[in-house]
């Protein structure tokens, strides 16, 4: 049969339609996941790279405590910067992303990657910038897994 005449939606809009809820409805939540995954990935580091600060003579029980101390804070304190760097320019990122196609997991966490090490190095250096690449791809990586879920678009 013949189809009714009139503008036809774009190719993307045709592929929004069929792929349901916009995952930018809900940014809240692949806000506060992403934050959790980057804050725990950068407390695992640091609390790694800071292991040899209890002393040579500490005991088992010192090192555990001290290396629990040390996570809980780095945690707390990294939670907070990647929630405000995520609110402030990974959700605009990702949104620009978005509006391009640009929603596969591999375009995640390399602009997760890429964004956490550029606004890190802006206020650290090249060390900081180097220490929150795996950080901040996994945080990009959460981001696309919550948002999209696990039948994602390539």
């Amino acid at each position: 049969m013949c189809e009714v005449a009139g503008p036809k939606p774009p190719p993307q809009d045709r592929e929004i339609s069929r792929r349901g809820p916009r995952p930018l409805d809900n940014a809240p939540m692949v806000l506060l996941a992403a934050a959790a995954t980057g804050a725990t990935g950068c407390s695992l580091q640091f609390m790694l790279t800071t292991g040899g600060l209890t002393g040579a003579g500490a005991s088992l029980g010192t090192v555990l405590w001290f290396g629990a101390a040390v996570f809980v804070v780095a945690w707390l304190v990294a939670a907070i910067g990647f929630f405000i760097g995520l609110l402030f320019i990974g959700l605009p990122a990702w949104a620009g992303l978005d509006k391009l196609g640009w929603m596969s997991p591999g375009a995640a966490v390399a602009a997760g990657a890429a964004l956490a090490a550029f606004v890190a190095g802006l206020f650290g250096g090249l060390p900081s910038a180097v220490f929150l690449l795996l950080p901040g791809a996994a945080a990009g990586w959460t981001l696309h897994r919550v948002a999209y879920g696990r039948k994602a678009a390539a």
